[in-house]
Parts: C-alpha cells; structure tokens; sequence
C-alpha cells in the first residue's frame, strides 16, 4: 500500500517529468475515485456542470441539484438517484441521515446518522451521534449493553452493569 506522502511524491515527480499534466491529473484522480468509490466516481467522470446545468447534461444524463458547491449541480446517468454530492447507481439508496447525503446498499440495509446499518442491528440516536449496534442490545450513550446488562448513568457517560 503506497502511503499518501509516497503517493504525492509520485504526483509530484509525474508533473515535473515528460507527462502531460492532462494525463497526471488523470492518474492522480484515478487513485482518489479508487479510495472514493463507484458513487464518487459517477459525480467526477459525468462532468461537472455550470451553474444550472447549462447547456444541460448529455443525453441519458439528468441535472442533479442536490448539493451545494463545489459541484452543484452537476450531471448524472438518468437512471442513478441523485443524492447530495453524488448519485447513487440503480438499486442503492439514497441516505439522508447525514450531511453530506450519502449511498448504501439497499434494504434491508438501512441509514442511520453516517451509517448504514446491516440486518439484525438497529440505529441507537442515545448519544453524541447516531450509530449501528446489535438488534438484542440495549442503547446506552454512545454505547450499548449486551443482554444481561442494564445501562446507567445515561445520558452521561452511560455504562452498562450486570444485572
């Protein structure tokens, strides 16, 4: 795994050499999509539209207006959902329990605050922030209580005792 100083070394050395910047930026965005992921992938490589859209989105694209800058709005395949700073291929869902949006797989995949929750969890919103935890434990704070376990001291800090 390249380190990220070693990766910009390598930038810097491609910008400074016989390779066009075009075909640096190229490369260096390429490692960055493959980090970011398909649904970032999508907003970069359908093309950052001007501020309306305008002149519009090549054909099978549709104008996604929902984010803010620095790439709002900007043009996605007809058949992707936009959501916030990306759009979500078909089948995924859009989750808007976050700013900013995001895309996880579908049911019974579900959203909660910046995660999507897999089957046999629950979303637990007792503490600073929403998180993922086992469907049988309790919420307690930031944390939760397996069974066998009571919470106390919530909201502050919480922690679980036996019973």
């Amino acid at each position: 795994m390249v380190g990220s100083g070693e990766r910009f070394d390598s930038i810097s050395r491609l910008l400074g050499g016989s390779v066009s910047r075009r075909r640096a930026l190229k490369l260096a965005f390429g490692g960055v999509a493959g980090v970011a992921g398909t649904s970032a992938i999508v907003a970069m490589n359908t093309g950052v539209a001007s501020a309306q859209c305008n002149p519009g989105c090549a054909g099978g694209q549709q104008c996604c207006t929902t984010n803010n800058a620095p790439n709002a709005p900007f043009c996605a395949p007809s058949s992707y959902a936009c959501c916030g700073n990306q759009a979500c291929p078909p089948g995924e869902q859009c989750c808007t329990t976050a700013v900013p949006n995001f895309c996880a797989p579908p049911a019974p995949v579900f959203c909660c605050g910046r995660f999507a929750c897999p089957p046999l969890t629950k979303c637990c919103t007792t503490g600073s922030e929403p998180h993922c935890e086992p469907a049988i434990f309790t919420c307690c704070g930031n944390t939760s209580c397996p069974p066998g376990f009571v919470c106390q001291g919530y909201p502050a800090p919480g922690t679980c005792v036996p019973i």
